[in-house]
């Protein structure tokens, strides 16, 4: 247990780190409407219920990524991840499950690669540790409520089972790989490619027991989910994401083409930003020392990727090519998934990020002091740009959360908004409610506004409005002189 403790250490420290950020720095809100959505289906969840009962003036309810069928209101994502992050929601604290999974990656990775490559590289393996809760990229992600983090969190656990010989781990790898899907279906799709490659390489699963094992817990959780996504779309061909994100084209072969070559190309730079600190001026603390833009960090990424793909031609090692072959995988792979969502680096590369991060330690290995030196001015460039990113992001964030926050100072639960004019994107971005419409309920205003204020009679009626030209905005009582 002592020769873990530096990665408990590090693990805790990281999900302390990313729970002060998400209240301090992305003002403890769900700050997109993914995030939201992936709320509001825990809450669901919470309710011993797969959908909410449909609201009424379903027109005025329109909400980001969530769907209303027939009389079932759901959120547009698999249901893993809410699930996952459950416990919290059953508490009023959504993110102690967030930074709990966030904490308990960072340990499960730093456990696997000294499994992995030996005590002989347990000094890399703690300066991971260190550069990985440093990592502007894996804090802030880890601050969000995006499933990321728990897509990261199920493939650390998968890469553990590739390290077994049994057929328990077989098994516990099939299940993983349905809970997989069940957070993040297109990453695990991506990362089955290199897992099943290392398996029929380092394995012999063609028999009856490894069949088995490998195929009935992935196919048991895949029905499951099916069932779950029957119910909330009522055919067995629509998938809720689908259904609700209007995604039918995002996903395609038709997709690749240049255009998709350079937006891969742009995906890498701006993910390599958020992992190394070197060229994050626009945000960091030294803007006033050296107010270019240059990202340094893209060189460090493509030096940790080009010698990871070297270790793995010249060593031959079954680990190395399964980490090389999963970045591979998930970065090619998103040619085809005409999307980008580079919020805190790009999300679509997070499961791979880390990979980069310990290809490039291996390098610095090797040049000894000089690699050092390299190591701690990648740590000196975290220290000095977070306080710029925090404030950045505080002010981004309370300015695109301010409808929520000014409700929240009026201490009033029985009250209902009507959104006018909102900080950012559209009107329903903001119509953010509990799935039993409890608490504050906050609607898209209508020329029949009417009907809702004699609907919920009970409750005090408040006009929203925000000026994006002064950033300044108003939270006042309904009267007609209010009404636009």
């Amino acid at each position: 247990m002592r020769k873990y403790l530096p990665f408990i250490i590090a693990g805790l420290f990281h999900a302390l780190c990313v729970s002060l950020l998400s209240h301090f720095s992305l003002t403890g809100l769900p700050n997109t409407g993914d995030e939201f959505a992936l709320i509001f289906q825990s809450e669901i969840f919470s309710g011993f219920s797969l959908t909410a009962k449909a609201p009424p003036f379903p027109e005025m309810f329109q909400t980001h990524y969530l769907a209303i069928n027939s009389d079932n209101w759901f959120s547009q994502y698999p249901p893993v991840f809410p699930l996952m992050i459950l416990p919290g929601v059953l508490i009023g604290w959504p993110h102690l499950m967030v930074s709990l999974f966030a904490g308990l990656t960072l340990i499960s990775l730093c456990l696997f690669l000294l499994r992995a490559f030996g005590e002989d590289y347990r000094r890399e393996v703690v300066i991971f540790s260190i550069l990985f809760s440093l990592s502007p990229t894996f804090l802030w992600h880890g601050s969000s409520y995006y499933n990321h983090i728990g897509s990261l969190f199920i493939f650390s656990l998968i890469l553990h089972t590739c390290l077994g010989n049994k057929i328990l781990h077989l098994a516990m790898l099939s299940l993983l790989f349905g809970l997989g899907v069940g957070i993040r279906p297109f990453t695990f799709f991506l990362i089955a490619f290199p897992v099943g490659f290392f398996l029929i390489r380092q394995k012999s699963i063609w028999n009856v027991k490894s069949m088995l094992s490998v195929t009935l817990p992935f196919l048991s959780l895949i029905f499951l989910i099916s069932l779950y996504n029957f119910h909330l779309t009522g055919s067995w061909g629509d998938i809720a994401y689908l259904q609700a994100g209007n995604n039918y084209q995002k996903l395609s072969l038709s997709n690749f083409n240049i255009s998709s070559l350079v937006r891969i190309g742009e995906m890498m730079e701006n993910t390599s930003r958020w992992l190394f600190s070197f060229g994050y001026f626009s945000l960091g603390s030294l803007r006033d020392i050296d107010s270019s833009d240059i990202n340094l960090g893209i060189i460090l990424y493509l030096l940790g990727a080009g010698w990871l793909l070297y270790r793995a031609i010249k060593t031959k090692e079954s680990v190395t090519l399964l980490l090389v072959l999963s970045t591979l995988t998930i970065i090619c792979g998103h040619v085809f998934y005409d999307f980008r969502g580079g919020r805190f680096g790009e999300r679509f590369f997070y499961e791979s990020n880390w990979i980069i991060l310990f290809g490039l330690i291996l390098m610095l290995k090797e040049l000894k002091k000089s690699g050092y030196f390299i190591v701690g001015l990648i740590i000196l460039c975290n220290f000095l740009y977070l306080p710029g990113t925090f404030k950045a992001y505080l002010a981004g964030n309370t300015r695109r959360m301010d409808p929520f926050i000014k409700v929240k100072a009026l201490e009033d639960e029985k009250i209902v908004i009507h959104l006018h004019q909102v900080p950012d994107f559209d009107v329903s971005f903001y119509t953010r409610n509990r799935p039993d419409l409890s608490g504050p309920i906050y609607v898209i205003l209508s020329k029949d506004f009417n009907q809702v204020i004699n609907h919920f009679k009970d409750r005090k009626h408040y006009l929203y409005s925000f000026d994006r030209k002064t950033n300044n905005s108003q939270l006042l009582p309904i009267s007609d002189k209010l009404l636009p």
